[in-house]
């Protein structure tokens, strides 16, 4: 048995908060690119390597352990927007948005990378199931 803190992913090269980073940066600018908001987590955690394509894996997986964790009314726009593209990322936006505003608004005191460890923590808790 391994037992590792929440927020080290199994499976995943950068620790959480990086990931976070980028998703919210991509979902919190309409103009922004995956390839931007990548880039723009490299600077701020300076990373060599952190690509769009990366970002685009852990964005999927997040908004699929959200809609499952969290009952709420996004969820089930985010499943019924699966012809559309467009309309499905903006659900997933939408949907993540939602999750990490109530999060963040809660650990106001705290720093990103800690709330999202406490993020985290409670979805480990409750559900036993990895964020991303």
């Amino acid at each position: 048995m391994v037992i590792i803190p929440e927020y080290l992913l199994l499976r995943r090269r950068y620790p959480l908060q990086v990931y976070i980073f980028a998703i919210n940066e991509y979902c919190n600018s309409q103009n922004k690119s995956q390839r931007k908001a990548a880039e723009g987590a490299r600077k701020h955690f300076g990373l060599t390597t952190f690509s769009h394509t990366t970002l685009g894996r852990a964005f999927k997986a997040l908004c699929k352990t959200i809609s499952k964790t969290e009952e709420t009314q996004t969820s089930g726009e985010c499943a019924r927007s699966a012809e559309n593209s467009s309309g499905l990322l903006a659900a997933r936006c939408t949907l993540f948005l939602g999750f990490i505003k109530k999060r963040l608004r809660a650990a106001d005191r705290r720093s990103f990378e800690s709330a999202c460890q406490i993020m985290a923590r409670r979805i480990w808790i409750l559900h036993q199931k990895l964020l991303i």
